[in-house]
């Protein structure tokens, strides 16, 4: 893990994912390429190198945070339980959260940083998805 974190391995992950959400979902394969992208960030931060490594670096928080701009409920329910990780990791996790949804909030122009969320559980049409979006901001509430 160390190597291909040293390796910029993490960076060019998230490229992928960054690439793959400007591309939009005309084939499947984008949709299963991007899946794989997040679950690779997940491998990543099953351990607390990891966590540590995307926890010092603010952008990759946000980077993340990005990934919610998808069509894809799968992706964004991940990404949303891997926000959450973030979230209950430190005090640092949650501010870096935070920050996150506000830079998705200039991104997207929405009027308030909780859009999103609010938004996602309005139209969100599987109780796994809402599960996902509540413990969210159960993670939240918990961490201020």
């Amino acid at each position: 893990l160390v190597e291909f974190l040293d390796n910029s391995g993490l960076e060019l992950v998230f490229a992928s994912l960054e690439k793959l959400g400007e591309r939009g979902y005309g084939k499947i394969s984008d949709a299963v390429a991007q899946l794989s992208c997040v679950g690779s960030i997940r491998a990543v931060m099953n351990s607390k190198t990891g966590l540590e490594y995307i926890t010092d670096s603010p952008r990759y928080v946000s980077m993340l945070a990005q990934a919610l701009d998808t069509t894809n409920v799968m992706v964004k329910m991940q990404v949303f339980d891997l926000l959450s990780a973030v979230t209950l990791y430190s005090e640092r996790g949650y501010v870096l959260a935070l920050n996150a949804l506000e830079d998705y909030r200039h991104l997207k122009s929405q009027r308030y940083r909780f859009s999103i969320v609010v938004n996602e559980l309005q139209n969100a049409d599987t109780e796994a998805y809402q599960f996902s979006l509540m413990s969210f901001v159960n993670c939240l509430v918990s961490a201020a």
